[in-house]
């Protein structure tokens, strides 16, 4: 449980992480809980939390507005490691949502081509795909996989094909270069 190990804080805009409103589940350990009482509040309740309580890690559910990601972004730069989803369905979706860029580092326009930034708000991200529940796919390096997607291609970038057989609870794991 890694409120054992740090201190975590929960931003919770719908209850929907470990039920934060009122009585918290009991996976959720001493994990601070923070309610968003309107949704545009997010980014704002992010960044209160990061300079209240001071978290080693926040969970935030569903980064969906450019607020959410200057808040993230603000968690990054005060080395708060950040767990969050956004309703992006692949890395090469969040690449091309305007919105979102930031939390890969941002783009500029170098010599005719893009490049990025910064450094990405995630250095991991785990894809998920409605209705698959055996399988994701990890991409170990954010940073390498946005330089790739920018590169038009010329290059690919190394991701982890997670399954799990559900009949036996095995894993597998595949490396592929997307």
């Amino acid at each position: 449980m890694l409120s054992k190990q740090c201190s975590v804080s929960i931003v919770d805009t719908h209850s929907e992480i470990a039920g934060c409103n009122g009585t918290p589940h009991q996976s959720v350990g001493a994990a601070k809980c923070c309610t968003v009482p309107k949704i545009e509040e997010q980014g704002s309740v992010m960044m209160q939390c990061a300079r209240r309580q001071r978290p080693d890690t926040i969970i935030v559910d569903d980064l969906t507005t450019s607020s959410d990601v200057e808040a993230a972004l603000f968690c990054k730069r005060r080395c708060i490691r950040m767990i969050a989803s956004t309703a992006a369905g692949s890395m090469r979706e969040l690449v091309n949502d305007p919105s979102m860029i930031g939390l890969l580092g941002g783009l500029k326009r170098e010599r005719k081509k893009h490049a990025r930034v910064a450094e990405p708000v995630f250095d991991i991200v785990v894809e998920l795909r409605r209705g698959a529940f055996d399988e994701w796919r990890v991409i170990l390096d954010a940073g390498e996989a946005f330089d790739s997607i920018l590169s038009q291609g010329k290059q690919q970038y190394m991701t982890q094909l997670r399954t799990r057989d559900s009949a036996t609870g095995g894993f597998q794991m595949e490396h592929e270069r997307l």
